[in-house]
């Protein structure tokens, strides 16, 4: 089976990343050609390649006060907002190094993530599905800075 690969040649080292690691998410795909792959995708994969945790350690606030809950078996982690005001957009962090986008959850709200989306920052291409690793730890990226959640417990 014939596969489409860009080049790279000429490109900078942030597109040289993205390519390398559409390539490879590629290679376990259905599709054959790379401009099959959607936009939300490519942004996932864009985000989690140019990613680094945050250096600054994760904060307690009022601000932001949430809970997850591990489902392993469903292979998915849920984060509850137990505040009444809105948590910004941002990124959730996993363990310190799988991250994936999540909306504003809303005041006393949830949002899920599927462990195959928690993508690994930096070259890799691996998720926290295809690691199996369990879900130690659960932190919040906003513009804010870097919150702790409450968590995992386990479900």
């Amino acid at each position: 089976m014939k596969r489409f690969i860009p080049s790279i040649t000429g490109l900078g080292v942030g597109m040289g990343v993205l390519a390398g690691v559409l390539a490879g998410v590629l290679g376990g795909c259905s599709t054959d050609r790379v401009s099959q792959v959607g936009q939300e995708p490519r942004a996932a994969i864009s985000d989690a390649a140019l990613a680094s945790y945050p250096q600054a350690p994760a904060a307690s606030s009022d601000r932001v006060q949430a809970a997850a809950v591990d489902h392993p078996d469903l292979k998915e982690l849920e984060i509850f907002n137990l505040a009444d005001q809105s948590i910004p957009a941002g990124r959730v962090w996993v363990n310190g190094n799988f991250l994936a986008q999540v909306n504003s959850i809303p005041p006393r709200g949830s949002v899920i993530v599927k462990y195959s989306n928690l993508l690994e920052a930096g070259r890799a291409v691996n998720d926290l599905k295809q690691l199996q690793q369990p879900v130690r730890k659960v932190e919040l990226q906003t513009r804010e800075g870097l919150f702790k959640v409450q968590g995992p417990a386990m479900k």
